[in-house]
């Protein structure tokens, strides 16, 4: 049952594994497989790696004499521009471990270099802190030109060394965003910045896909907040399963340690748990754990786990 190699296709791992599809944000309830399907994601596709940013440690940028809730302004543009340039910088440094360092771009090669020791949190915040630096100056033409660094320069530059390399793609997972949440509005309009930084990077280059796993009541806080929520919600891929789904789950688990499978849609359910005559046993199981797959995955691993100590048969 704990088969880590057995996989549903749920539409949502269809289109996180599909590049064509460009889908960015990943929305689920608690125990819908946001995790799992990043560890899928690890172990299945060429160039991912997960980071678990944390927006608590980053809202302190937010402390300061400026707007950052209209996504329209220069304070929360400068986050987001720092995001998308970190978030470059990460793709930029997978690439580099693959083909080497000095075979990157020389702007790449110089932001790798001032940056080698951090992780992508001090890079956002290095990035955003010269951004509000200038901002905060009156330095327009130092703002200016940091914006154009993150919308063009930088993006420019991985596109044609991804594109050099044989079209390689470097797929970026960001999960867990709840472990360091703390329900600020500071918290959600960092998480904007990173949304709206993924969207744009998307539309500019094909190199790096990134891709973020969100819990849906901190989805609806952007909701709430977000006054250019249109961009995102076009980019929203839902984790939620349909009863078929979670059956096929549970019976590819059951027939993993076997050669000759059991048929699937039912029948491989039917002869491992018993049903009544008036409801079938999945039913009351689907219901009792909410339809949450890795509720159903410990429920179902428990009552096998319980038949074979007590010597039954189903």
């Amino acid at each position: 049952m704990d088969d880590p190699e057995v996989f549903v296709t749920t539409d949502a791992a269809k289109a996180a594994a599909d590049p064509t599809r460009r889908k960015c944000f990943f929305v689920g309830r608690r125990g819908t497989g946001k995790t799992a399907l990043t560890l899928h994601l690890e172990k299945t596709a060429p160039n991912v790696r997960t980071l678990l940013p944390q927006l608590g440690g980053l809202s302190r940028l937010l402390q300061q004499e400026h707007d950052f809730v209209d996504t329209r302004q220069r304070p929360f543009r400068s986050i987001q521009l720092a995001m998308a340039r970190a978030i470059v910088v990460e793709a930029a440094a997978m690439l580099a471990e693959e083909a080497g360092e000095h075979h990157l771009p020389e702007v790449l090669q110089t932001h790798l270099a001032a940056s080698r020791d951090q992780d992508f949190d001090l890079r956002v915040l290095d990035y955003a802190t010269e951004g509000l630096r200038s901002l905060g100056d009156g330095d327009q033409a130092g703002w200016l030109k940091l914006t154009r660094l993150c919308d063009d320069t930088l993006p420019k530059a991985l596109d044609r060394f991804g594109v050099k390399r044989a079209k390689r793609q470097v797929v970026l997972l960001f999960d867990r965003i709840d472990e360091d949440w703390d329900g600020t509005n500071d918290a959600v309009v960092i998480l904007m910045a990173l949304m709206h930084a993924c969207i744009t990077l998307v539309a500019k280059t094909a190199v790096v896909q990134p891709k973020v796993f969100l819990r849906e009541n901190i989805f609806d806080r952007v909701r709430g907040l977000d006054n250019e929520f249109a961009r995102i919600e076009t980019s929203v891929v839902s984790m939620d399963w349909v009863r078929p789904q979670l059956l096929e789950m549970i019976e590819r688990r059951l027939n993993a340690p076997f050669n000759t499978k059991l048929s699937l849609r039912g029948p491989t359910w039917d002869y491992f748990f018993e049903s009544t005559p008036n409801r079938a046993s999945r039913d009351v199981v689907f219901d009792y754990c909410q339809e949450r797959p890795r509720d159903i995955l410990t429920y179902c691993s428990y009552a096998v786990e319980a038949a074979i100590a007590a010597a039954h048969e189903r």
